[in-house]
């Protein structure tokens, strides 16, 4: 296969930028099948690539950033074609050399000369020094903590923008990378030492520091890290002994009330979610859960009452306890038409169509009639009756919007006509034009 020239096509300024981009691992799901390469770039925001190619050569490019938008080669482009070019380079160096793993590679090697290796790797890498320590001791010394903290403080430093306190965008993304290789660095190795009251300190202060700090933009990296906590969070639970498991019972709802407010990624009251499922847990979270709701009305605002809501019925439902006794606790929040749209999803989600109409008609009786929200109600009622097959109650439907709200096309009007007979239809016709849709055009 001939190398391909693409440079050609763009500027030595796009080069210059694209090769940054490159280089910040900034290009990522990238994908090269028979010829066809698709990748995802970072820049202001996510911008997707396509390059075609056929006998090495560029017969179409395109990415969804606007400087691309006439056509033109753009930076994301180049940096795609770059991150492709090493990745067709690794496979052919693969190929040259035997395919042999690092374990193996390790396990053909002498104790004298493995030992040799890490002290070299150690003089250069005060992490791995620490490392190695706290594998030899198995204890964290204060010297060691203040040295992570520093490290935690100098990674955020990098992140921060001087002007106005606000993180710099282009530093997010390297700084969430090195949070995530900070987190396995440290809090891998103190679960695997089973020294998880340290590994719980240290989750708290990266969790907060991350937490804490100020975003001008929408940062998508921001989930991962939480994931990548609860992820860990919930290897130190099932680490622990039953003691300690009590202790971090207790340290996350003590976590949760100090919260101003309570929201579902927060990573103690995931915890509590996620890691605590026996069932004595179950039921203790239950009981704090309707502590919180009873005082909701007073001291939450309604997005809270709602996070609270919908953990009681996942709790509910983890206890074995029946829907309709679901369905009784949701009616008390019924005001709250996200609680009526969490059961009217769920009724179509189990195929349970008649329930989803009569909850739709209870709640379109709940708003004021000629509402948005009414007639938004009755464009769903309309659907579900259509492919309920029953003809009486779609064409009532149908009549009562049709003449209820004037109409900025002929959907439902054409749907009307299908659904009656034709003296039916020559009955509704004079209505229809002095309708207030008819006045309109």
């Amino acid at each position: 296969m001939r190398k391909l020239t693409w440079k050609k096509y763009f500027t030595a300024t796009i080069l210059q930028r694209a090769r940054s981009y490159f280089e910040d691992g900034l290009v990522e799901n990238l994908y090269d099948h028979c010829g066809e390469i698709t990748a995802t770039v970072f820049g202001n925001e996510l911008y997707d690539v396509e390059i075609l190619l056929n006998d090495s050569e560029i017969v179409e490019m395109s990415c969804t950033c606007p400087y691309a938008a006439d056509g033109t080669p753009c930076k994301h482009m180049a940096a795609v074609l770059m991150a492709w070019e090493e990745s067709v380079d690794k496979k052919s160096a693969r190929k040259e050399k035997p395919n042999i793993s690092l374990e193996e590679a390790v396990q053909m090697l002498s104790a004298e000369t493995i030992q040799k290796l890490l002290m070299q790797q150690a003089e250069k890498d005060r992490a791995l020094q620490d490392t190695i320590r706290l594998y030899a001791t198995g204890e964290v010394t204060a010297k060691q903590k203040n040295a992570w903290r520093r490290k935690l403080k100098a990674l955020t430093r990098k992140c921060e923008e001087v002007i106005d306190g606000y993180c710099d965008f282009d530093e997010c993304s390297r700084f969430f990378s090195d949070i995530e290789d900070y987190l396995y660095t440290h809090i891998s190795v103190l679960i695997e030492l089973h020294l998880l009251s340290e590994a719980v300190d240290l989750l708290q202060e990266v969790y907060e520091c991350v937490s804490d700090m100020d975003y001008r933009y929408e940062v998508y990296d921001v989930p991962d890290v939480n994931f990548q906590c609860l992820d860990y969070m919930n290897q130190i639970v099932n680490s622990a002994d039953e003691s300690y498991r009590e202790e971090l019972y207790a340290f996350c709802l003590k976590k949760c009330d100090e919260n101003d407010f309570l929201y579902s990624d927060d990573l103690w009251w995931k915890t509590l979610f996620d890691a605590f499922t026996d069932e004595k847990y179950l039921r203790r979270t239950l009981a704090y859960v309707e502590k919180c709701l009873r005082q909701s009305s007073i001291e939450m605002d309604s997005s809270e009452t709602l996070e609270l809501v919908r953990a009681k019925v996942r709790f509910m439902r983890m206890l074995g306890q029946s829907e309709n006794e679901i369905k009784a606790f949701r009616k008390q929040y019924r005001e709250y038409s996200t609680i009526r749209e969490d059961e009217i999803r769920e009724a179509l989600d189990r195929g349970q169509t008649d329930d989803a109409v009569e909850l739709l008609i209870d709640f379109r009786q709940s708003v004021p009639p000629q509402s948005q929200t009414f007639w938004q109600i009755s464009e769903r009622l309309i659907l579900l009756y259509e492919q309920m097959k029953d003809r009486a109650i779609y064409k009532k439907e149908l009549e009562d919007y049709i003449f209820g709200v004037r109409q900025n096309d002929f959907i439902y009007t054409h749907k009307l006509k299908e659904a009656s007979t034709a003296e039916e239809w020559r009955r509704l016709l004079p209505r229809l034009l002095r309708s207030e849709t008819m006045a309109h055009y």
